[in-house]
């Protein structure tokens, strides 16, 4: 290849890579405020302690094409990240603990609820998969439903269930009220 003909496809990478493309992708904030599934968007906690025990966030980040996720708990602190899979389009999730475990897999929805079915591993000897719905119960409550995930996504016995509700923030520091 010549100097020129280098220098000439060059320019049309960056052309294609720096001009911002009038067909953007949906965002995943969008597309979940038409679907009803934007409820979720917030900060949570068990409702036994009013958060003092168990917190859950869910944020936008990224201009709306992904979700972080932070889980505070009194034996594991977690974060994740929920984002499109912009060649398939299907919606993942994948997340680390303080405890060298993680968990990866697939978000879904089903009937107005939120369901990630992941792949984990605790850090240690504990590995399998599981099930994690998010049963929209009012504005502000929510029940988070943990339950055995069969090798073909099928959803199974329930664990474990705690209801959760939404926090609020105070107006002056923006932090999360107890």
């Amino acid at each position: 290849m010549h100097f020129k003909s280098l220098a000439a496809a060059l320019i049309v990478t960056l052309n294609l890579v720096l001009t911002p493309s009038p067909l953007q992708a949906d965002s995943l904030k969008a597309d979940a405020a038409a679907a009803g599934l934007d409820w979720i968007i917030g900060q949570w906690g068990d409702k036994a302690t009013n958060g003092a025990a168990v917190k859950l966030s869910y944020q936008w980040r990224l201009d709306g094409h992904a979700v972080s996720v932070i889980l505070a708990a009194p034996d594991r602190n977690a974060e994740g990240m929920i984002a499109r899979n912009a060649k398939t389009q299907k919606i993942g999730y994948i997340s680390v603990d303080n405890q060298g475990g993680g968990a990866s897999g697939t978000v879904e929805p089903d009937s107005g609820n939120i369901v990630f079915k992941v792949t984990y591993s605790d850090g240690g000897t504990g590995e399998g998969k599981m099930a994690i719905t998010h049963e929209q119960r009012g504005a502000e409550t929510m029940k988070l439903i943990i339950s055995d995930l069969s090798e073909s996504g099928e959803v199974l016995a329930t664990k474990m269930e705690l209801e959760l509700v939404k926090l609020k923030e105070t107006p002056a520091t923006g932090a999360t009220g107890q």
